[in-house]
């Protein structure tokens, strides 16, 4: 049987401002393996989601392939 492809994640976001800036920080943890990352931006947060949702999307594709084979 092959592994489904992950579908669904979940994350406990963090956002805040850092005090006297405009600086937006962020932490993600997974409540599953309490992995934590800390982001300095909101960009790196964005670019974070967007890289885990792409990873997904390719071995979502990678396991359909070897389905048809």
């Amino acid at each position: 049987m092959s592994p489904k492809p992950m579908t669904y994640f979940a994350y406990l976001v963090r956002v805040w401002r850092e005090e006297g800036t405009r600086q937006w920080r962020a932490t993600v943890e997974d409540p599953h393996s309490s992995e934590r990352r800390s982001f300095s931006d909101l960009g790196q947060l964005f670019a974070f989601l967007r890289e885990r949702t792409q990873q997904a999307d390719a071995r979502a594709s990678d396991v359909s392939n070897m389905s048809e084979v």
